[in-house]
This record gives structure tokens, C-alpha cells and sequence, in this order.
């Protein structure tokens, strides 16, 4: 329900109206009050400037991704599983930035197949080649599944 109709410009009305072009019909995100006291957060307010507020933001930011950041894809990955639109209507998530495992899987993992796949682009000497695919091999990253991986190539 769209509150600004109900006491907005258009006058008065009995009770709320549905509005079927409200924000919330075409997307779902996270919104925050901050300071305590504006919007809907309740008081009181313990800032004392725009660093406080900033402050505030990090502190409560960091404690969400910290707690449910890194469930955001499987949580997606459920909904989209599930095939119920009535409760789970999600096409996708989008991540910025993300950083949803360790060094090992996200960064090592796949070099050596990304460089095998652009070899043409890097022009790296057989050499390298075999040293990196031996290393590549040696640590185990030969075994992790490519297809957890080649998101990151064409």
C-alpha cells in the first residue's frame, strides 16, 4: 500500500489504495533508516555528526554481510529451485564484489585453466605452461570441478 496517495497532494481518501506501479512491485532491496529516528527506525538518535552516521552505516553493514553475505547464493539458489513463484519469485542476485569462498578456490583454483584457455593471449613459453599445470595439478586444483570455475572464461 502507497501511503503519499492517502495523505499526498491528490487529496484525502477514505482508507489506503493499492498502487500497482509502487517501487516494491518491480524491486526488492535493502533499505536502512539511519540515523535512529528518521524514517521508521525508532530513537534515540546517538550521532552526533555525518561521521557518526557513516560510522553507524559500516558498523551495521558489516555485521549484515558477516552474518547473512555469504548466504545470499544459496538462499537465491533455494528460491530459484523451489520453481514457486507465489513466494519465491527471484530471476536472479547480484553480487558486487563478492567474496564467497577462500583465496585458494577463487583466485588459485582457476588460473591455471584460464591460462591454458587465453595461452594464445599470454604467450607464455611451453615451459611456464607445464610449471603452472604441474603446480596446478600438485595442489589439488586439477580435481576441483571446472565447472565451479568457468563462469570466469568465455
Amino acid at each position: 500500500m502507497e501511503m503519499d496517495r492517502f495523505y499526498g497532494s491528490l487529496g484525502p481518501t477514505s482508507q489506503p489504495i493499492p498502487n500497482p506501479y509502487s517501487w516494491a512491485n518491480l524491486i526488492n532491496m535493502i533499505r536502512v533508516n539511519l540515523p535512529a529516528m528518521t524514517g521508521f527506525s525508532p530513537g534515540p538518535s546517538t550521532v552526533k555528526d555525518e561521521i557518526d552516521v557513516a560510522n553507524q552505516f559500516m558498523d551495521l553493514w558489516r555485521h549484515f554481510v558477516d552474518l547473512f553475505g555469504s548466504y545470499v547464493p544459496y538462499v537465491a539458489s533455494q528460491m530459484l529451485d523451489a520453481e514457486d513463484e507465489r513466494y519465491f519469485k527471484v530471476s536472479g542476485v547480484q553480487i558486487n564484489d563478492p567474496w564467497v569462498n577462500d583465496e585458494d578456490v577463487t583466485m588459485n583454483a582457476p588460473a591455471a585453466e584460464a591460462m591454458n584457455y587465453f595461452q594464445s593471449v599470454f604467450a607464455l613459453n611451453d615451459s611456464f605452461m607445464a610449471d603452472i599445470n604441474k603446480h596446478a595439478n600438485d595442489c589439488g586444483y586439477k580435481r576441483i570441478s571446472p565447472r565451479w570455475h568457468l563462469h570466469t572464461l568465455p
